[in-house]
């Protein structure tokens, strides 16, 4: 198992918003996050599992590796090196 320390993107909310099929709950909650630091999410928890949840039902029935570029990498990484990933 080998260890990576990975930086959490945006690209799966983009690629939910490219979907075509973006809820109106989506946006009011992730909106007024976007420009946010995460430091300041803690005031924030009811939005963000707002959103969680909304990922959540849209990652389903997905090629996991398509959700976004971050997934795409761990997967390309896990494949060379052959060996499952402990991800951080």
């Amino acid at each position: 198992m080998k260890k990576v320390v990975t930086m959490v993107g945006t690209s799966i909310f983009e690629n939910y918003m490219k979907s075509g099929n973006v809820s109106p709950e989506f946006l009011r909650s992730y909106d007024p996050l976007k420009e946010k630091r995460a430091s300041k999410w803690d005031s924030e928890k009811d939005r963000c599992e707002r959103i969680k949840s909304i990922i959540i039902r849209f990652a389903r029935g997905r090629k996991i590796y398509d959700l976004s570029a971050e997934i795409k990498s761990l997967i390309k990484i896990e494949n060379e090196f052959k060996c499952e990933l402990e991800i951080y």
